[in-house]
């Protein structure tokens, strides 16, 4: 499920918007943790959120975080335009996380905590009326991302990306 912060977000500022959402969600909202499993800058950079990486249950989708997971993208897009390192990197962190739990990008799941059909790559509005999130400019390019995905699952195996223990948003968190 894809999100975005709806914070105005310096490019240059994307470690320490990552350390306020994690204030925003563990302080104040009292979440334990990030609510995201990833967050992306508008640098394109990946940032951990949710601890546990992919094994985790996120906090993103009152009354229904099973069988999802969250991406988060720092920034508010009701009107800005996403950044093309952070649009990028999003499709490259779906691909390969589609590629290791083989999910179709374009395909259409019943999630089982709502009764809703939604697509496997969405938008928070999608599962929840009641939200603008993702807002609508990258709500907008959901259906281009789910083709760039599908594309790049199609590539031969050099090509795509895989999730490894290594990758920097599947490691530890650092101090």
């Amino acid at each position: 499920m894809i999100h975005h912060t709806a914070i105005s977000v310096i490019p240059s500022a994307g470690p320490e918007s990552v350390c306020e959402i994690w204030k925003l969600h563990t302080l104040e909202r009292g979440w334990g943790d990030v609510g995201y499993h990833f967050l992306i800058d508008p640098a394109g950079r990946i940032y951990e959120g949710r601890a546990g990486g992919i094994n985790s249950i996120g906090g993103h989708f009152k009354g229904g975080n099973n069988g999802t997971l969250a991406i988060a993208l720092l920034g508010n897009f009701t009107a800005d335009v996403v950044a093309e390192a952070s649009f990028e990197a999003l499709v490259e962190l779906l691909g390969a996380l589609c590629h290791v739990l083989s999910i179709d990008p374009l395909e259409h799941r019943i999630h089982f905590a709502t009764g809703l059909k939604l697509p496997t790559i969405c938008g928070h509005r999608d599962g929840n009326r009641s939200t603008e999130c993702p807002g609508d400019e990258l709500h907008r390019q959901l259906p281009e991302i789910r083709n760039r995905v599908k594309y790049l699952l199609a590539q031969p195996s050099p090509k795509r990306t895989s999730l490894k223990s290594e990758d920097p948003f599947l490691s530890e968190p650092r101090d």
